[in-house]
């Protein structure tokens, strides 16, 4: 991505709010090129699943997860070979950070919170108030995930009821 482009830090770090995200990037990194939707879809899926969620999770991975790290100019796509690669944004950020175990800004900002409340340092008020806010992410962040679906999968949304109605 060259210097003089903007970019949306908001987008970023809505992007790598999640473990599998963060995950995908990782392994886009380690992979040092191209790969196949399908083969970060499956390297993905097989982590910590069973047989019946993996499909489920490729899903997921492609209608939800890649679309996001597009948008936010993390990870670029290349429909005529479907392959997915890290973007240059993503070059510039440390590897580390990608790691599965690595804390994103949010979490970082959660778990200071949750320790103050533990250790009591905070009275009911203030309690009442970071679960408010807490909720409020959480609605924030799946409003946004499913405006950037509607938006660049339109065709997800009746996959979905499909799926619901063979359930």
């Amino acid at each position: 991505m060259p210097e003089n482009v903007l970019v949306d830090w908001d987008d970023v770090y809505s992007a790598l709010s999640s473990d599998l995200r963060r995950a995908l990037l990782y392994e886009l990194d380690g992979a040092g090129r191209p790969m196949t939707v399908d083969a970060v879809a499956s390297r993905l899926s097989d982590r910590d699943v069973g047989d019946s969620d993996r499909l489920d999770v490729k899903a997921e991975i492609v209608h939800v997860h890649l679309p996001k790290l597009i948008h936010a100019g993390l990870v670029v796509h290349d429909p005529e070979t479907d392959t997915v690669a890290s973007a240059d944004l993503a070059d510039r950020i440390p590897t580390e950070f990608f790691a599965p175990e690595a804390e994103t800004r949010r979490g970082l900002l959660t778990n200071v919170e949750r320790a103050r409340l533990e250790a009591g340092d905070a009275d009911a008020d203030e309690y009442r108030e970071t679960v408010a806010r807490l909720r409020e992410r959480m609605r924030d962040e799946v409003a946004a995930d499913v405006r950037l679906l509607a938006e660049h999968r339109p065709d997800v949304f009746e996959q979905l009821r499909e799926i619901v109605r063979r359930a």
